[in-house]
Formats: C-alpha cells, structure tokens, sequence
C-alpha cells in the first residue's frame, strides 16, 4: 500500500495504517515484532495508538515497510495533535493570550499597576477593554517607521487620557493661555520655581500632568483634548534634562495654542532628534518652543559674536541676559551642531524631582489612582 502524504488529514492513530500495511503482506503482529526486533507490547500499543512513534522507532518501521520514516512521523505527529486539540480549553486560551499580547503591552503594563497580575484570561480581557476606552482614541504624529512600538505608545497615551480626567483645571481659553505665557517665562530661570507650573496653567485651562515612558518607547509628551475646551499637555520627562522639559512643555503648549490635537493626539516621540521632514503642525510648534526658551534673533547674534569660543562663562553671562537657565542655551547649542554634545553637559540639570513635587505623576514606582 502506498502511504501518501494526504493522509495526514486523517485523524486514526498510525496504528491503522500499519495494520493495513500487514494485511497487505499477509504479516501478522508477530511477524513484524520479529522483523522489528522489539517486544510485543511495543508494538501491540503503537498500533492501538496508546505508544508514539518515536524516531527511532519510525526509522525502523520505515525500512520494514519500505515507505522511509518520515511518512510515520508525520502520520504520529498528525494524530496527536488533532487529538490534543480535541476540547483543549488550554489550547484556545494560549492562542487568546497570544493575540492579546501581540496587540498590547500587557506585560509592561502589569508591571506598572496599570493591569492586574493575572492568569484569569476573563480578567485580563475585562481590564484591556476598561483600559482602552474609549476605542477611537489615537494619536497623529508618529515618526516615519515607529510602527513597532506603536503599542507602548499607546498605552501610554490612554493613561495619560485616564488620568487627566481626575484633574481640576479653570474653562481654557485662548486669551488665558496668551496670559499665562509671560508668567511661564519668569520660570525659565530657576528649576525650584517650577513649583508654580500646575497653577498657572491650571487658571490658563490646561491640564498637565507627568506619565513615566513604557521602556524603549522614546516618548517626550503629548498634546491632546479631553473635549473641545479641555486640552491636556502629558510629559514623560525620559531625558531629565532641563533643556529637553522645557523644549517639549512649550512644543506641547504651542499645540494647544494653535488648535491641534483635537482630532487626534499630537504624540511627539523623541522630539530633540527630529529635524527634517517633520508635519506642519510639528515644525510649528518646534518653532514656537525654541522661540520661547531662547529668542532666536538673540541666539544667533551671540553664536556669531562669541564663535569658536563657547565657554561656560560667556554661555551663563548669555543666559542671564534673556533671563533663562544655561542649560537652555546649551541644548540648543548642541541641537544645531555649534557645539558638540558632550560639552557643557553640566548645565544640562535635572528637573524630574522637582516636578513630582507637585504635578500629578504615574510612574518611578508610583501608580496613580484614576477613576477611569
């Protein structure tokens, strides 16, 4: 009898097909326990398919039928599993779990207290979809080949949404906003003053808050509107740099000043490596944020007097004339090349500790509660 390979749809044990192969040649059990050199049993049970045909076993039983192993390999190997399947809630549960991790962070998640610790599947799919409420929510201004992390970034971006419904804020107004930036330049100098931050912005009608990055999502910060008059400025202060925090709250705020975001959350994803090829809204608002941390006209004249020499003295004596910290200056000396990045690194203070003290935060072992 020739065993082709169709019949590894069929879901009999090989046994069947080996019982064929001894009718075939007038064999008896016997007969092939002596060709084989095995015990009875070994092959009683391969044939009543309560033993798997091993390797070995299916070299030899290969040579005595002249059909090679691989045909009774891959008949045991289609037998077991179909028969594995048959009412496998385990199996179902694996291929469940498998779809849910593709399509979600779960794991890092978790691990923020943003999802239980769970084994419960039920659970597990209960808090996803209480999670990822609601379902439109998306955001625009993703980098050229960012796909992969697009998952991290999202989540992140639902938390930061969830989150910012707990927070009070005045009705946002354009005028208010214009107010507000004044107010916000005369923190420029000093990181202790940003102590001030949530309430001046608060009585502008914009909400901010600080939601630590999942690992290797690169995420800076976001603009986004809980409803038409209720904008969101989120940060993940990845960079803890004085430079980086203000460049990115102000890219932020510029986007709140102009209206975008309202359709789709601005997600800004490694924001001091962006210089070509950006969107509109995003060379806008880079425009607008540099402008605010250190005046460009002012900025160039400094460059042309003070080239080759950036030193540190001439760099702070620079910054205490437009009112800002060093630090400032140094970033954007190192983003446009006239300097090299590992100069001044010194001015570059962290400002994270400061902020925690009082602007609402997720992460660094914190969870914040939501009623989202």
């Amino acid at each position: 009898m020739a065993i082709s390979t169709n019949t590894l749809v069929e879901v009999f044990p090989p046994g069947e097909y080996i019982q064929d192969e001894l009718e075939a040649r007038g064999w008896l059990q016997t007969d092939l326990v002596d060709i084989l050199g095995v015990d009875k049993k070994t092959v009683s049970d391969i044939i009543a398919g309560k033993r798997s045909i091993t390797p070995d076993m299916a070299v030899l039983i290969g040579e005595a039928f002249g059909t090679g192993p691989e045909v009774w390999l891959n008949l045991d190997n289609a037998y077991r599993l179909h028969h594995t399947r048959c009412g496998a809630d385990r199996v179902r549960e694996v291929s469940r779990k498998s779809e849910l991790y593709a399509k979600y962070p779960i794991r890092q998640m978790a691990n923020r207290g943003w999802l239980s610790q769970t084994k419960d599947m039920a659970l597990l799919e209960q808090e996803l979809a209480a999670f990822f409420t609601p379902e439109d929510l998306g955001f625009a201004a993703r980098r050229s080949g960012d796909e992969a992390k697009e998952p991290l970034q999202l989540a992140w971006l639902y938390r930061a949404h969830h989150l910012a419904r707990t927070l009070p804020a005045e009705p946002f107004s354009e005028t208010a906003l214009a107010r507000a930036f004044p107010e916000l330049k005369t923190l420029l100098r000093d990181p202790a003053d940003l102590v001030r931050l949530p309430e001046i912005l608060a009585r502008a009608g914009v909400r901010i808050l600080i939601v630590e990055a999942l690992p290797t999502s690169q995420i800076d910060g976001v603009c986004f509107w809980l409803d038409q008059k209720m904008p969101v400025v989120a940060l993940s202060t990845r960079l803890d740099r004085i430079d980086n925090f203000w460049f990115t709250l102000m890219h932020e705020l510029m986007h709140v000043k102009y209206g975008h975001g309202r359709e789709r959350a601005m997600l800004d994803v490694d924001i001091l490596g962006r210089k070509d090829d950006i969107p509109k809204e995003e060379r806008l608002a880079n425009e607008g944020a540099a402008e605010f941390c250190v005046p460009q006209a002012e900025l160039e004249a400094f460059i042309a007097h003070t080239r080759p020499g950036f030193s540190m003295a001439k760099i702070t004596a620079f910054a205490e004339d437009i009112q800002a910290h060093p630090g400032l200056v140094v970033g954007q000396l190192q983003h446009r090349g006239v300097i090299e990045y590992r100069q001044h690194r010194g001015a570059l203070k962290k400002v994270r500790s400061a902020l925690l003290a009082d602007v609402a935060f997720d992460g660094w072992g914190e969870v914040a509660t939501t009623t989202a």
